[in-house]
């Protein structure tokens, strides 16, 4: 085994050799093979995941003549023999491509609705949390249904991560493109016409998926191929994700035209209005809440428990975006709700500058949280611990999520709420 593992790590010292003089090395596809000895097949499908179909062969040979030679590229000082200034240069490029991964991570996007209701923007808030749902679901499809080995895993790239998951598609490139669109739109729209915030989406995302396609390739957990899936699956997960969305407001009346909220009631003018108050808390549809509750936390067992094992992200990233919506489907849907007392007033527009800085600093510590979640999450170190009991602490997680996105974004709309005399 010692020497399979050293074997593995010459032929990919080997390779990264290769990488730098412009050459590439042709495809080694695991369980095959590689001259007199077989290649240890060290990463692959889980032996009990079902309906799985492994990227086709055939396409892989043929994309091996784009993929490679941009990998090389890419990956151009990386190379055990090459100069201090060409080393240095190759952990550079290491550091800024972790850097990228990480603001292109689902992570940051499923914290932003949470922060945006916090920031009083409701209607940006429930748009968000329904396009990073459907990406949650949209780009883990295929990752969970086709096998597709990463570059390093068949030394085709170097790497110092150790991603297990299939290679296809790309969803940082995925996220990349979601996250210029979600910027460009929320910025101009509507304010400006759906024209000119689509030519500041491509704006964005002229930058920002080419520098998330680098930063995978770099690190050698994606092809080429990847990234461009990536960035084509993005754009209809914004296509499909928006059209989600106006359904929804069809259903509720927008937030972001100020038309989901209820009129409060004037000081002194005990039961004048339809806004929840304190003193009317008990009028809320908490039937409501509990189907949506229970509705949420049996989409989330279906997803992580077998023979299915969806997602082992499932649960936290569900946590947050089905508990946003769930929000503001209780309390910012006149529609919805069967009581007296229908939604929660309008936000305080007027916020203070301590305020806000606030909320971009607990955007930064949410979303670091919620990475570093992911991560643990992911790990196998995790899963072997606890066994059959890793279901338990993902329910566990999905409901302590969920209720903490309740409780946090009801208290700082509490402000908003009128107190009857």
């Amino acid at each position: 085994m010692e020497d399979d593992a050293l074997l593995g790590a010459n032929a990919s010292a080997e390779y990264g050799a290769a990488s730098a003089m412009g050459a590439h090395s042709p495809p080694v596809f695991v369980g095959e093979k590689e001259g007199l000895r077989e290649k240890k097949s060290e990463w692959g499908p889980p032996a009990d995941a079902r309906c799985v179909v492994r990227f086709p062969r055939a396409l892989e040979e043929c994309l091996a003549h784009v993929d490679d030679p941009i990998i090389a590229l890419c990956q151009l000082c990386e190379d055990d023999a090459a100069s201090p200034p060409l080393r240095f240069a190759a952990a550079g490029c290491r550091v800024l491509s972790r850097v990228i991964t990480f603001f292109t991570a689902i992570e940051i996007g499923v914290s932003v609705p949470l922060i945006l209701y916090f920031c009083g923007q409701d209607g940006e808030a429930s748009w968000f949390a329904t396009l990073m749902l459907v990406t949650g679901a949209a780009t883990q499809v295929p990752k969970r249904f086709i096998w597709r080995a990463r570059p390093f895993h068949v030394n085709r790239a170097r790497s110092t991560l150790r991603n297990a998951t299939s290679s296809f598609p790309s969803r940082a490139v995925a996220c990349s493109t979601i996250y210029a669109y979600l910027v460009a739109y929320t910025l101009v729209y509507p304010a400006e016409s759906a024209l000119h915030a689509s030519l500041l989406w491509l704006a964005i995302a002229a930058v920002l998926v080419p520098l998330a396609a680098f930063a995978r390739i770099n690190l050698g957990v994606h092809y080429p191929s990847d990234t461009v899936a990536g960035a084509i699956l993005g754009v209809a997960i914004c296509v499909a994700g928006t059209a989600l969305s106006w359904v929804e407001d069809l259903g509720c009346a927008s937030c972001r035209t100020g038309e989901c909220y209820a009129t409060a009631a004037a000081a002194g003018d005990e039961g004048a209005g339809d806004a929840i108050s304190w003193s009317a808390m008990a009028s809320v549809s908490w039937g409501l809440v509990a189907a949506c509750a229970l509705a949420s936390l049996a989409l989330t067992l279906v997803a992580i428990a077998p023979p299915l094992r969806f997602w082992n992200k499932c649960a936290h990233v569900g946590g947050v975006t089905l508990g946003c919506l769930s929000f503001h489907l209780t309390f910012l849907c006149k529609q919805a709700s069967a009581n007296g007392r229908h939604a929660l007033p309008p936000p305080d527009a007027l916020r203070g500058a301590a305020t806000q800085i606030g909320a971009l600093a607990a955007a930064f510590v949410l979303s670091s949280a919620l990475f570093a979640l992911g991560k643990v999450a992911q790990s196998k170190a995790v899963s072997k611990a606890l066994g059959r009991a890793i279901i338990v602490a993902d329910l566990t997680l999905f409901a302590g999520e969920f209720s903490v996105m309740y409780r946090y974004i009801l208290r700082d709309h509490a402000h908003n709420l009128t107190r009857s005399p």
